[in-house]
């Protein structure tokens, strides 16, 4: 008998993450609070998990703003993932129409 105890930290989300108007059409508009330092990553991913967008950057504590064309992208369901270096995270979902 093996007696061990696992515990996993809780992921600490990224303040404030949101899409600026959902349904998109011709670009998603993300606004999120950067209440950290250091790097971060941006990845946008189809259902198919195929990752049609990646960003990364180094940024200090401010509010941060994106827009990322999607005029290419077929109509459907989106995944949103911000990651900052510390481990934070936070993903959300966005509708794409024609």
């Amino acid at each position: 008998v093996v007696n061990s105890i696992t515990s996993v930290s809780p992921i600490l989300p990224i303040q404030g993450l949101a899409v600026l108007g959902n349904p998109v059409r011709d670009a998603l508009r993300l606004r999120w609070q950067s209440d950290f330092t250091g790097g971060y990553s941006l990845h946008i991913i189809d259902t198919r998990g195929r990752m049609l967008y990646q960003s990364t950057a180094h940024k200090g504590s401010w509010q941060e703003y994106i827009s990322i064309p999607t005029a290419e992208w077929a109509a459907g369901v989106y995944l949103v993932r911000l990651r900052s270096e510390a481990g934070r995270q936070s993903l959300l979902s966005v509708i794409k129409v024609e």
